[in-house]
């Protein structure tokens, strides 16, 4: 004897809660990003001095930029404005002219690598936070009729 079986498809409902999903999570790890690299931007160095004249000890080559004003740290945020698209995108970086200048050097300068360091040894905690987020909103979907 055959036993009936019945599928119900949500095929629009589930497009519809996993592009609000993406966008959500894209969004959490793009704020932990921004968390990761301002934290990362503290360097061994900053300012010293006395009275109201100070002087600057610049970070190591080789090692994430010293603070100095904290201008730079400030600039490090995330542009979520392409959490709308149908493709969605978070962007994570810093507006200053002299954020590449720190991060690759120049000829006056040795570089403060702290972007690709950074990313390098947290990418995949990065991937975890996303992947995590995504199960959760998949759970959450479940049994949607």
């Amino acid at each position: 004897m055959a036993g009936k079986v019945s599928v119900e498809w949500h095929g629009d409902k589930l497009t519809k809660h996993m592009q609000a999903a993406n966008a959500k999570c894209l969004s959490k790890v793009a704020i932990n990003l921004v968390a990761i690299m301002k934290a990362t931007v503290t360097g061994k160095g900053g300012s010293v001095g006395a009275g109201t004249r100070k002087h600057h000890t610049p970070s190591s080559p080789g090692n994430p930029p010293a603070v100095n004003t904290g201008h730079y740290r400030r600039s490090i945020q995330m542009d979520a404005t392409g959490l709308s698209r149908h493709n969605p995108f978070v962007l994570v970086g810093s507006n200053v002219k002299y954020g590449p200048y720190l991060e690759f050097g120049t000829r006056h300068m040795q570089a403060r690598p702290h972007w690709r360091p950074t990313l390098k040894k947290k990418g995949n905690k990065l991937i975890d936070i996303y992947s995590q987020c995504m199960a959760q909103e998949v759970d959450k979907f479940k049994g949607v009729k």
